[in-house]
C-alpha cells in the first residue's frame, strides 16, 4: 500500500511530526474537556453518613465539582471558588435526613442524602433514646342542626 523505500526522508519526517502534533492537540483537548464532560459531584467530608450526635448544633462540610447551583434541604448554599462548603445546622431530636441537590450548567443533576441521628442528653449526662412522634387522629360524630331538627 505505502512504499516507504521510495519516499523522500524529509517528507517522512514532516508527516511524522505533523501526526505527533495532531495526536497531542486532540489528547490535550480531551484532557481539558474532562471537567465539562463529567457530571456534577458532591462529596460530604464531615460528618459521616449515619453519625450519632449528642449535641444538636453541627457543621456539615464538603467539596463539589462541576456545579452551577447547590442546595441543602431546598435552601441554596454558598460554595467557595475551590468548591468547598460549610453549613451549620441544628438537628431535631431523632432521625434527620439532609438532602443535597446540585445542578451543572448543562442541566445535569445529582442528589445526595446524609442521614444523621441526634440523641438528647438528660440532666445526668446520659443519652435518652430517640423518640419518634406519631400523630393520632380521632373521629368524633358531630351533630348538625338539621339532625337535631329531624328528631
Amino acid at each position: 500500500m505505502f512504499n516507504l523505500e521510495r519516499k523522500n526522508p524529509v517528507v517522512l519526517i514532516k508527516t511524522s511530526i505533523l501526526l505527533i502534533v495532531v495526536i497531542f492537540i486532540v489528547s490535550y483537548g480531551f484532557y481539558q474537556a474532562r471537567n465539562i464532560i463529567a457530571k456534577p459531584q458532591i462529596e460530604i467530608t464531615g460528618p459521616k453518613d449515619g453519625s450519632v450526635f449528642t449535641k444538636s448544633f453541627i457543621e456539615i462540610d464538603g467539596k463539589t465539582k462541576n456545579i452551577n447551583f447547590i442546595s441543602l434541604n431546598d435552601r441554596p448554599i454558598f460554595v467557595t471558588e475551590d468548591g468547598t462548603f460549610k453549613e451549620q445546622l441544628l438537628l431535631l431530636p431523632g432521625y434527620n435526613i439532609m438532602k443535597f441537590y446540585a445542578k451543572d450548567k448543562f442541566g445535569r443533576e445529582v442528589v445526595k442524602t446524609l442521614e444523621l441521628m441526634y440523641k438528647e442528653q438528660n440532666k445526668e449526662g446520659t443519652t435518652t433514646p430517640a423518640t419518634t412522634s406519631t400523630m393520632s387522629t380521632s373521629t368524633q360524630k358531630v351533630s348538625t342542626s338539621t339532625e337535631k331538627s329531624k328528631k
